[in-house]
């Protein structure tokens, strides 16, 4: 069977996590920048990559050892509906010699009500950057979901503020990721 390159080999002892893969169709990665001329919103749909997590005997995601987590997409499946954005936001990027943006999970903090605190590394523009974000996932039958947030600044990836059609836009980027995956 022919291996995706996200997809992990699971060490000896982890044989209780269980594998999930994201389903691109149900997934949405969107993004929202202020800029002069109000706030740029943009989106992908192209999710891939998977979730290997396990779960306590009352259904609560177990932390240690760490559920492992990767996503990515490609730089120019971000779309705004304006293509002349599009452009500029890729070209910001160098889509053509950096053509995704990928994010690997690496510890999750616990918190009350649920809400757990995801720290990461994102690698964008060939750049990786440790990031933290929020997050909530609910799982039934064979499936979970995933519901995150978290603010990056462009500058943390060697990114120069750029303009969007000729108004200036703050470094930072508020992101939200719905993940589906099923196992």
């Amino acid at each position: 069977m022919r291996r995706l390159p996200w997809e992990y080999r699971l060490p000896a002892d982890s044989t209780a996590l269980q594998r999930f893969n994201v389903v691109p169709a149900e997934s949405t990665l969107s993004f929202f920048i202020k800029s002069g001329a109000g706030t740029v919103y943009g989106k992908t749909q192209s999710l891939g990559g998977g979730v290997e997590a396990k779960w306590d005997a009352e259904g609560r995601l177990v932390t240690e050892p760490t559920p492992r987590m990767h996503v990515e997409f490609a730089v120019d499946s971000l779309t705004s509906g304006t293509r002349a954005k599009d452009q500029d936001f890729w070209g910001m990027i160098d889509c053509s010699r950096f053509p995704k943006i990928t994010g690997d999970l690496l510890q999750i903090v616990s918190t009350a009500g649920g809400i757990n605190i995801a720290i990461g590394r994102i690698t964008v523009a060939g750049i990786p950057r440790s990031y933290q974000g929020s997050f909530l996932v609910k799982r039934s039958q064979g499936r979970i979901d995933i519901d995150g947030f978290m603010t990056i600044n462009i500058k943390d990836f060697g990114l120069k503020e750029t303009r969007f059609l000729s108004f200036g836009v703050n470094a930072d980027v508020k992101v939200r990721m719905i993940v589906a995956a099923r196992s």
